[in-house]
C-alpha cells in the first residue's frame, strides 16, 4: 500500500475532510492502492468546527506526524492543503521538496504573484513533481471544450464566492481554455458582483463574473469554432482532479504545466489591482 500524507493549516476543513473518500473511491475504481496514511498540521484546533488535530487522525485513522520534516520522510506522496491559506505553501513547500516526494499542492497556489514565482523556483530547482490546479480546470463541461478540436476566441465564466480564495476557479477556467498571454486586465464592476476584462489580443478576451450570492453555480459561455456554447456546471469535477493526482503518483508527469498556474496567479494579482482602480487597465508583464 503506498502512502500518502496530508499537510494542512488545520486539518478539519472541507478538503481534508473530502479527499480520503475520493481517494479510496479512486482506488476502489482503478485497482490502485493508496491510503492516506499520515497527517500534520500547523494549527491544533480547527477554526470552523473546533476539531483538534487528534480528534481529526483518529476520525480518519491517520498517524499524526510531529513535523514536516517526519511526514516528509514516512509518506510516499504528499497532498500540501491549507487550500483558504495560501500564504503557508512557500514554507511548507521549501521544507517538503527536500525529500523528492510527489505533491499536489492544493488551491490557491500563492497570496500574490511575486510569492508564485519563488515557489516555482523552488520547486523547479528540487526536481521533486508538484503541480497545483483548481478542480474546476477538469469540469466535463470544459473538457469538451477542449477536445472539440475548434479553437476558443472568447470565454466568459461566472461563479460565485469571495474573491481572495475563489477568484482561482475561474481564472483557472479562462487559462484551460486561452492559455497563457493575456496582456491586460480592468475592472468593469466592483459593486452587487466583480467583473474583470480580460484582453489576449488577436481577437481573444475573457470575462470573469464573480456574484457572492448563495447558490450561484459555475459557468462556462464561450466563442468556439465560430459558434456560441454555454454550459452550467454540474460534473464532478473533483473526480477526475483525484484520478490526474494519483496518475502523477503512479509515475506520470505532473498534469498542469507550471507556467499555467503562474498565469493564473498573475492574471489573480492583476485583477486585485483591477478593482482597486475600476476603469483603469492593469498591464501583465
Amino acid at each position: 500500500m503506498k502512502t500518502i500524507g496530508f499537510i494542512d493549516y488545520f486539518l478539519s476543513e472541507w478538503h481534508a475532510n473530502s479527499y480520503p473518500a475520493m481517494i479510496l473511491e479512486n482506488c476502489k475504481r482503478t485497482g490502485r492502492e493508496y491510503e492516506v496514511k499520515y497527517a500534520w498540521s500547523e494549527l491544533e484546533k480547527s477554526p470552523y468546527d473546533g476539531v483538534t488535530t487528534d480528534e481529526w487522525c483518529e476520525k480518519f485513522g491517520v498517524e499524526r506526524c510531529g513535523s514536516l520534516r517526519e511526514i516528509a520522510q514516512k509518506s510516499d506522496f504528499l497532498f500540501v492543503l491549507s487550500p483558504d491559506n495560501p500564504e503557508n505553501h512557500e514554507r511548507y513547500i521549501a521544507e517538503t521538496v527536500k525529500f523528492g516526494k510527489p505533491t499536489y499542492l492544493d488551491k490557491t497556489f500563492a497570496p500574490d504573484y511575486a510569492a508564485a514565482k519563488r515557489l516555482a523556483e523552488t520547486i523547479e530547482s528540487s526536481g521533486t513533481k508538484v503541480f497545483s490546479t483548481s478542480a474546476l480546470r477538469y469540469a466535463e463541461e470544459l473538457i469538451a471544450l477542449r477536445a472539440s478540436g475548434n479553437s476558443v476566441t472568447e470565454v466568459i465564466t461566472a461563479g460565485p464566492g469571495a474573491y481572495g480564495n475563489y477568484a482561482v476557479h475561474q481564472f483557472e477556467m479562462i487559462v484551460a481554455l486561452l492559455g497563457r498571454g493575456a496582456e491586460r486586465l480592468k475592472a468593469v464592476s466592483n459593486g452587487l458582483g466583480r467583473v474583470l476584462a480580460v484582453e489576449y489580443g488577436e481577437g481573444k478576451q475573457a470575462i470573469f463574473n464573480q456574484i457572492e450570492a448563495p447558490g450561484m453555480p459555475f459557468q462556462i459561455a464561450a466563442i468556439c469554432g465560430g459558434a456560441n456554447k454555454f454550459s452550467t456546471v454540474t460534473s464532478s469535477f473533483f473526480d477526475m482532479l483525484i484520478e490526474k493526482i494519483l496518475h502523477m503518483f503512479d509515475g506520470g508527469a505532473p498534469d498542469v504545466p507550471m507556467s499555467e498556474t503562474l498565469e493564473v496567479a498573475k492574471l489573480i494579482d492583476a485583477g486585485k489591482a483591477a478593482l482597486e482602480n475600476p476603469g483603469n487597465w492593469i498591464n501583465l508583464e
